[in-house]
């Protein structure tokens, strides 16, 4: 399951818990325990706007996000070697 998150949200500009959820099948709580695993071990570290988010990235995906703290995900090169084994 580890390795399916992984994969979605390698593979998806713009994940939620719910999408993710629905496409594996799997609660939201599995997910996040999933996401929690897959931090602590290597395979993504999380990345957070800063609250006034002054410069907004002409290619962010979460451009219409009205400036609130978007958590993302950066997949690791521990990570990325995981996916394509």
């Amino acid at each position: 399951m580890l390795k399916e998150i992984l994969s979605i949200i390698y593979e998806s500009r713009v994940y939620s818990k719910s999408h993710i959820s629905k496409k594996l099948n799997i609660s939201e709580d599995i997910i996040e325990s999933g996401i929690n695993q897959l931090l602590n071990m290597n395979f993504i570290q999380e990345d957070e706007t800063s609250p006034s988010c002054a410069n907004v990235c002409s290619g962010c995906p979460m451009t219409n996000c009205n400036k609130d703290i978007v958590k993302t995900f950066t997949i690791t090169d521990k990570g990325l070697k995981t996916i394509k084994s």
